[in-house]
């Protein structure tokens, strides 16, 4: 295993110990952080993990299991890293049946795949919730995530 491969495992470890300890949203966590562990779950099928991350106001109209249903079909190779590359300051507007606009980050990432794929960067839409950060889905509402996710219910 190279070092790289170590710190993906690293990563998923903290992740996983996060989220099982509800470290995740705690007043420790940045919005740095937040991306991080959004893109690995996102990028390692954990979506049941991503959805957890997700903005509260985005949670109450995409149930989880729809969320985990429609976004399982994505597949994708897993990071080898993932790193922050800035973080900035930007009002962000949050798409639920009524938008809201929030202070909140833009966190870009570099996603290293290796030899698996070409690498690529990511921008995540933190906003703060409550003492920790949660990211910020595109969809203002279930009819619009399910069209945006080519999802198949029934």
């Amino acid at each position: 295993m190279t070092i790289r491969g170590t710190h993906a495992v690293i990563a998923a470890v903290v992740v996983a110990l996060a989220l099982a300890t509800g470290a995740a949203g705690s007043s420790d966590r940045t919005p740095g952080a937040l991306a991080v562990a959004e893109k690995y779950a996102e990028l390692t099928d954990h979506w049941g993990t991503s959805w957890d991350l997700l903005a509260p106001a985005q949670q109450k109209f995409i149930p989880r299991a729809l969320f985990v249903k429609c976004m399982s079909r994505i597949k994708s190779n897993r990071p080898k890293a993932i790193r922050i590359t800035s973080v900035r300051a930007a009002t962000i507007t949050v798409p639920a049946p009524t938008p809201a606009r929030v202070k909140g980050k833009l966190v870009r990432v570099h996603i290293d795949y290796g030899q698996a794929a070409p690498s690529q960067d990511a921008t995540v839409k933190a906003i703060p919730n409550g003492a920790g950060w949660s990211w910020v889905n595109a969809a203002a509402s279930r009819a619009q995530f399910v069209r945006q996710n080519f999802c198949r219910l029934g």
